[in-house]
């Protein structure tokens, strides 16, 4: 299966055009996915509205999809809602209280 493709740039990163990340892709368009992603690093799915568990389900297709190290008791008050595979980074504080995960500068370089 080709993917229709928009590069980034010239250097790296991929628009992908017309895949519903909302449905359960094929295997064939599953394995295009993935090998789109080694080929470009970065894929941009534009319009996408997805329930946690559907953006859950679409992160499945290029690994293994971690949960939650910190124990539950010791979670921000904005993970409580969240799907276990799913963090929140937020430095907004609610009643001066920290609503996500790594509120105050506590991560200076991450990636997606």
């Amino acid at each position: 299966m080709k993917l229709d493709l928009r590069p980034l740039s010239n250097v790296i990163g991929a628009e992908v055009m017309s895949v519903d990340l909302s449905q359960q892709p094929t295997a064939e368009i599953a394995e295009a996915l993935y090998a789109a992603w080694v080929d470009n690093l970065i894929l941009l799915f534009r319009d996408q509205d997805l329930s946690q568990a559907q953006l859950v389900a679409a992160t499945e297709m290029f690994g293994e999809v971690g949960g939650l190290a910190r124990p539950e008791e010791y979670r921000p008050i904005g993970q409580r809602d969240l799907h276990p595979s799913v963090m929140l980074i937020s430095n907004v504080r609610e009643n001066g209280v920290p609503i996500g995960a790594l509120p105050d500068g506590e991560m200076m370089f991450h990636h997606d």
